[in-house]
């Protein structure tokens, strides 16, 4: 059997001091997905600084129940997302150092956006308003 060689080509940026590099114009649309779900979404990424290392602190959404959330972050936080569940909420706790990407079912949407640590945050939250 022959040995395969792998060559990579590129650049390699470490520690951005901004999580983007352009702002993104802000507003509301409804947009359509694949799955045939449409969703309210609120336009332009907000960038968070956020500081509390030792409490939670509510990410603040337009949306009051999400069903897609994006995450972008500068350094390692702890994440604690609360979705609906009968009879009560769901709470899930998430380590997050770089990108956090999730999609809800209709039955457990997301209510609560909470962080813990101290990074730059970059988040979107698709969902009613």
């Amino acid at each position: 059997m022959a040995s395969q060689l792998l060559a990579l080509d590129g650049r390699l940026t470490v520690d951005p001091q901004l999580v983007v590099d352009t702002a993104v114009p802000t507003g509301s649309t409804a947009q359509t997905f694949a799955l045939s779900r449409t969703v309210a979404m609120h336009t332009g990424l907000p960038v968070v600084s956020v500081a509390s290392p030792s409490a939670y602190a509510v990410l603040p959404s337009c949306v009051t129940r999400g069903s897609y959330l994006f995450m972008r972050t500068n350094a390692a936080i702890i994440v604690r997302l609360t979705m609906i569940d009968t009879p009560s909420n769901l709470v899930s706790v998430v380590h997050v150092n770089s990108m956090l990407t999730m999609d809800f079912a209709d039955a457990h949407l997301l209510v609560s956006v909470e962080v813990k640590g101290s990074a730059l945050v970059e988040y979107m939250v698709a969902g009613d308003l």
